[in-house]
């Protein structure tokens, strides 16, 4: 699941963004995002891609990074779990 997902067909950004010191950036997630976690079990598998906006707008054979974070669970984070996911994905990013 890519619960970014607030780009336009031409790649671009159609909602507010978060940066990392690095200055990538990532969408806001939408508020429904969290009910998904709220108390459960589920592990998460952060994947932080690059590159896709290129081949969105239209520029093939582009090259596309993909990093996998380690799993983990959400059940002791309380509150604010979308900034927390947020954050998770622009360390990631910020770490290659």
């Amino acid at each position: 699941m890519y619960p970014e997902g607030a780009r336009t067909a031409k790649g671009i950004l159609k909602r507010g963004y978060r940066r990392s010191e690095n200055g990538k950036t990532i969408a806001v997630f939408p508020k429904g995002i969290e009910r998904l976690f709220v108390d459960s079990d589920f592990y998460v598998l952060p994947v932080w891609t690059e590159g896709g906006s290129e081949i969105m707008s239209g520029k093939f054979w582009r090259k596309i990074k993909i990093v996998i974070g380690e799993p983990f669970k959400l059940s002791a984070q309380k509150g604010r779990i979308n900034d927390y996911l947020e954050s998770v994905l622009l360390e990631l990013a910020d770490r290659y």
